[in-house]
């Protein structure tokens, strides 16, 4: 299982921007998102699923994964740091990590 987070390390203030957490299962329990502060939620959590299963001269590979996306606002100019989430997934407690937290300069 792999997770991910990602958003833009600078955004324009005033302008929208996407924060996403992408997990790879579909056996998510639970999920908690990070206090966000700074930002003003547009919308979110939004949460989708995509699966694929690939054949390959017999052999096949099935992915799933589910993203959870937020649309947010930088309130005013500054540096913010966005920290991770944390989601039930397959039985574990598992947290998101940016690269240490996210800071983002709006």
């Amino acid at each position: 299982m792999t997770f991910t987070a990602s958003a833009p390390d600078v955004v324009v203030s005033g302008d929208q921007f996407r924060l996403t957490y992408t997990v790879n299962t579909h056996k998510v329990r639970d999920f908690r998102a990070p206090n966000i502060k700074g930002f003003d939620v547009l919308m979110g959590p939004s949460r989708s699923q995509q699966s694929s299963t690939q054949i390959i001269n017999g052999n096949v590979t099935s992915t799933s994964s589910i993203t959870f996306t937020y649309i947010l606002m930088a309130d005013k100019e500054g540096t913010y740091t966005i920290p991770g989430a944390t989601i039930v997934a397959d039985g574990q407690k598992q947290n998101f990590k940016f690269r240490t937290n996210q800071s983002i300069t709006a």
